[in-house]
């Protein structure tokens, strides 16, 4: 994939309004969708194109990639539940089009959003992120990339946009289990570390 692929980014909070601006700056065409649309004014000022709603980010979209707050938050957008009843992600994909879960999320939601998107003819990643947001502002995340290889291998310049370094872990799910895993061993180093200095 090169400049003329159109990305759609849902989810311009702390870490995806960094995230997709820098997609922006490497010549990618911008779609963005957010709940509160007053987060991504910015990104129209700098060329990028407002969606509605989950749905038209994916129709107006070939890869889609989702940075939400929640695991709930995704399914309900990814899926098109609650608030987004008929209006979601999901709704508006087609055969070919790329969906890339970049959230902190659950091996069984994303087992859930991965078989939602493969019945429409699309494909899933997961790929969470390692880093905070200057490392998302400054586009040297470390990503965790899971899925298909090929379909990795296709969308790894957009992902190189926003990381330094790219890792391909395996299957579906697997990223997000990765994620989870490298979150708890640094809750557990954390804590040893606070119980140590404390005698």
């Amino acid at each position: 994939m090169d400049g003329k692929t159109t990305v759609g980014f849902a989810g311009i909070g702390l870490m995806g309004s960094p995230m997709s601006k820098n997609i922006l700056k490497n010549g990618y065409p911008l779609i963005v969708w957010n709940r509160t649309a007053k987060k991504f004014e910015e990104h129209v000022k700098l060329g990028a194109t407002p969606a509605k709603n989950p749905k038209e980010l994916a129709e107006k979209s070939d890869v889609i990639i989702c940075m939400l707050a929640t695991p709930s938050a995704t399914e309900d957008v990814v899926l098109g539940r609650g608030d987004f009843q008929g209006v979601g992600i999901v709704d508006g994909l087609e055969k070919g089009k790329i969906v890339i879960d970049m959230s902190t999320n659950l091996p069984n939601v994303v087992k859930k959003l991965a078989e939602a998107v493969m019945e429409k003819g699309g494909e899933f990643i997961d790929a969470p992120v390692i880093g905070s947001v200057k490392p998302a502002s400054e586009g040297t995340l470390t990503i965790l990339a899971a899925g298909k290889k090929e379909v990795v291998d296709k969308v790894k310049p957009i992902l190189e946009t926003m990381g330094k370094k790219i890792w391909y872990i395996g299957e579906t799910g697997k990223g997000c289990a990765m994620k989870l895993t490298m979150n708890l061993h640094l809750h557990i180093i954390t804590g040893a570390f606070a119980e140590s200095i404390t005698f």
